[in-house]
């Protein structure tokens, strides 16, 4: 089971977890009457010491926060709505 999860670990660039490599070995052991469970295969993860590929998610800077000064008006333009 453990080199099952390894090939199928190392075939998805390392980026399956838990859930998608449950999904694919029982999709690859339903011919033959078989399943195993999320947490064996979390548990052998475990033991392998394979862990999915995590990306965080891009965020704004602190510059963000920074108030913006107000210019003056130096083409006297009138910006008033009517």
């Amino acid at each position: 089971m453990k080199q099952r999860i390894l090939r199928t670990f190392a075939e998805f660039k390392q980026r399956y977890g838990v859930m998608k490599i449950h999904h694919e070995l029982n999709l690859e052991l339903q011919p033959l009457q078989l399943r195993c469970s999320p947490r064996r295969i979390s548990r052998l993860m475990k033991e392998l010491d394979s862990h999915s590929v995590t990306v965080n998610k891009w965020k704004a800077a602190s510059a963000s926060k920074t108030k913006v000064e107000q210019c003056s008006n130096l083409l006297k333009q009138d910006f008033a709505t009517t």
